[in-house]
């Protein structure tokens, strides 16, 4: 393929020269290192911004699987505790409801967040409970 540039967008045309004609002065031919870029944009990536993208990519958990991950963790219980002690009422109630009637459980959540805060689990551990979860 051969990489060209024209008013910030990429284009991409057949090596083969069976498109050249399509390609104008307008285009601006991209380096190697410009190419490398768009073709693998992860080799750029900064570790934390590998590590956003590893987080938008776990899919959320059904009700089934948050609750056995809980029980397989040994924290449901703990969790439950932790939640009816929190002191701010509307904070509880809310949290309450997340966590009694949510049928799905996003990652990133702010409700999923706090509740493993709760528990003072690590982002690390939360991950691997997540992964098991998705397992189910």
């Amino acid at each position: 393929m051969k990489y060209f540039k024209k008013n910030g967008d990429v284009y991409a045309f057949d090596s083969d020269d069976s498109q050249d004609e399509l390609i104008t002065n307008d285009f601006i031919k991209m380096t190697k290192t410009e190419i490398d870029r768009h073709v693998n944009p992860e080799k750029y990536l900064s570790e934390a911004e590998k590590y956003q993208n590893y987080l938008r990519s776990l899919p959320p958990l059904t009700r089934r699987q948050f609750m056995h991950t809980l029980v397989q963790y040994e924290v449901d219980d703990e969790l439950v505790n932790a939640i009816n002690n929190i002191e701010d009422v509307k904070q509880r109630k809310m949290i309450k409801i997340d966590f009694e009637t949510s049928q799905n459980f996003e990652r990133q959540s702010e409700s999923i967040l706090f509740m493993f805060n709760l528990l003072n689990i690590e982002e690390s551990k939360v991950n691997s409970m997540w992964e098991y979860g998705l397992s189910l």
